[in-house]
């Protein structure tokens, strides 16, 4: 009896000390880790906050690649979220709780189902055309397990941060530079509208010529309606209604929405256009990457069997001389639905 009671006792001290030395520990976990990234800024922060790559990344995953894993990204990125579920992993959840564009972003973490208050945070800055990303794991060291634990944790959580952040500049750089992306793809309602149009034709392909007529158009445009005394009451836009895939020829109108339909003068037009149904989608980025956008649509359409005709419309969302980043620039693309 007395090894026991001497045993009992020394366990007893060692618990108390193990009490006493948690009071004197940090009561947060905070480990951050950083790296430069030869991509733009813009770049990197929509990989990162939408998770469509994460998979590609995700250092956790390499300890359970046949783990289950589903993401969903919004348009602006709050509420995207990033699912998993393994043997080894067990199962949780990742969601995006706020972001300031190109810059940072905030998400919580769930583990089996639990907010139990840890933090994912990520800074962007550019630095010289490359971009600083710092990355943080952030969380309550619950007294007094958490307090002890988290010491113990410290390495092997670094570890496999640095991993992570290794493999996410690797597969950035490997990337071609993109600063575009695709918002949510849905159908929408178009309201009827009068505008002002110019009817073009030149050839896609031709990327200075498409900008110097669309900036000729325009300009026709906006002019025509100051002297008419219209009001520009919408989105400017172009409404593509013959396209040759194979030589890239394209005829369309530039148009702007108005109140009240004007005069005929020069190559300037009135037209009305008819409430109609479309399939459409935001895409987010520079013109010159719309590209991109239209074959994702058009994949969607194809896999989706949704029936459109052969009319599609870019609403011009965002002022280029209001917004000078082109990452930011929202063109609405509008694949016209066909009648049933």
């Amino acid at each position: 009896m007395k090894v026991l009671k001497w045993f009992l006792l020394i366990i007893g001290v060692i618990i108390a000390g193990l009490l006493i030395i948690a009071l004197f520990l940090p009561p947060q976990m905070r480990m951050t880790v950083e790296t430069v990234i030869d991509r733009p800024h813009q770049m990197v922060f929509n990989d990162v906050a939408s998770f469509r790559n994460r998979i590609k990344w995700d250092p956790w995953l390499e300890t359970e690649p046949s783990a289950r894993t589903e993401f969903k990204s919004t348009d602006n990125f709050v509420g995207s979220t990033y699912k998993w579920s393994g043997d080894k992993l067990s199962f949780g959840e990742m969601i995006v709780d706020s972001v300031v564009y190109g810059k940072y972003i905030l998400s919580s973490l769930m583990f089996e189902g639990k907010d139990e208050g840890f933090k994912a945070e990520w800074n962007f800055s550019e630095e010289s055309g490359k971009t600083k990303v710092m990355w943080t794991f952030k969380g309550e060291a619950v007294y007094p397990i958490g307090r002890i634990m988290a010491p113990l944790m410290k390495g092997t959580m670094m570890e496999s941060l640095n991993r992570g952040l290794g493999n996410l500049k690797k597969l950035m750089e490997e990337t071609p530079v993109s600063l575009s992306r695709l918002g949510t793809i849905s159908q929408q309602q178009f309201p009827a509208v009068n505008t002002m149009i110019v009817d073009v034709a030149c050839n896609m392909k031709d990327k200075d010529l498409v900008k110097k007529v669309m900036e000729e158009s325009f300009g026709l445009l906006v002019g025509e309606v100051q002297k008419q005394g219209l009001q520009m009451t919408g989105m400017p836009f172009s409404m593509y209604y013959e396209y040759n895939p194979e030589t890239g020829d394209a005829k369309f109108y530039c148009g702007v929405v108005v109140n009240e339909l004007g005069e005929k003068t020069g190559k300037v037009m009135p037209k009305a256009f008819e409430a109609m149904k479309a399939l459409q989608a935001i895409h987010y980025g520079p013109y010159e990457e719309m590209e991109g956008s239209y074959v994702r649509m058009m994949q969607y359409i194809e896999n989706e069997k949704v029936k459109v005709e052969n009319i599609v419309w870019d609403f011009y969302k965002t002022d280029p001389g209001v917004v000078t980043d082109p990452a930011q620039w929202e063109t609405i693309i509008a694949f016209k639905l066909a009648d049933k």
